[in-house]
């Protein structure tokens, strides 16, 4: 419990995943280790939402599922979403993007964007 911890999020229009990781030794793997996965599927309403709001709902899923470890601690979120790096101006657009906003500041994150092809959550979003 006392390293920073990682978030992998992704949302598709199906469903939204988090992949809570933690970084090990310099001598170990660069990649880390996962302690848990989570996933869940939209409900039909939250499928109409834009990419942006379904992008923050997986945030805020992550953080609300994997509370007991994260609050407190720092955490680096990992999101191929590029908009998430200013999060702090979302909440002049939307009730919607402002309750996301007030979850999400009760914890210390760093938002990274990384490119699809890096991004570990994606295949829990895939469904038929």
């Amino acid at each position: 419990m006392t390293k920073d911890f990682q978030l992998w999020v992704d949302s598709s229009r199906v469903a939204g995943s988090a992949i809570l990781m933690q970084l090990g030794d310099e001598n170990e793997s660069p990649v880390g280790h996962v302690i848990c996965y989570a996933w869940r599927k939209l409900l039909p309403r939250e499928r109409l939402y834009h990419i942006v709001e379904l992008e923050l709902a997986a945030i805020c899923f992550g953080l609300l599922k994997f509370k007991h470890y994260l609050y407190g601690k720092h955490i680096d979120v990992y999101s191929d979403h590029a908009a998430l790096r200013y999060l702090n101006s979302l909440n002049k657009h939307s009730s919607r993007l402002a309750r996301y906003n007030t979850i999400i500041q009760d914890f210390d994150i760093t938002p990274h964007h990384i490119s699809g092809k890096q991004q570990i959550a994606d295949a829990l979003t895939r469904q038929e």
